[in-house]
């Protein structure tokens, strides 16, 4: 199996809901957040220079056409941090899947499906792949029954 793009995650008071657990629209930002350091928009994370040249737009004109997330147990504050593992378990000319599973040592919190669609800013239309887009999501590129 492909190793993920790993994403560590703090649980904070704020996350918390009246049920003193975290609450459930948290968990999409979780995941969120896995795929804004994936693609580098925390540098620090990222640990790469940005592209420059023709292909160097900012990877950030990525929409959610549609997200399927299965919650398996609640997580509640600790001090100790959750982590998303992603995969891309599909790549299209101007879409790609990304898998993503919020876990711990332990436990799976969460697993769940975006399905995103590239889009040029300007027109809103889809668009293709940059060339360091698809060169990001092949790195973790792993057969989506793979994880079954």
């Amino acid at each position: 199996m492909v190793d993920p793009h790993v994403t560590t995650c703090q649980v904070r008071w704020i996350d918390i809901d009246a049920y003193k657990h975290v609450n459930n629209t948290v968990f999409l930002r979780y995941l969120e957040q896995a795929r804004l350091e994936l693609f580098g928009h925390v540098p620090a994370v990222a640990g790469q220079p940005p592209p420059t040249g023709p292909d160097a737009e900012p990877t950030d004109s990525f929409v959610i056409a549609e997200l399927e997330a299965t919650y398996k147990r609640p997580l509640l504050l600790r001090p100790k941090p959750v982590y998303v593992h992603s995969w891309t378990t599909h790549l299209g000319n101007s879409s790609f899947h990304l898998t993503h599973a919020l876990v711990d040592d332990q436990h799976e919190y969460l697993v769940g499906v975006a399905r995103m669609v590239c889009i040029n800013r300007e027109s809103t239309r889809p668009r293709p792949l940059r060339a360091h887009e698809r060169e990001i999501l092949e790195r973790y590129r792993m057969d989506p029954t793979a994880r079954r």
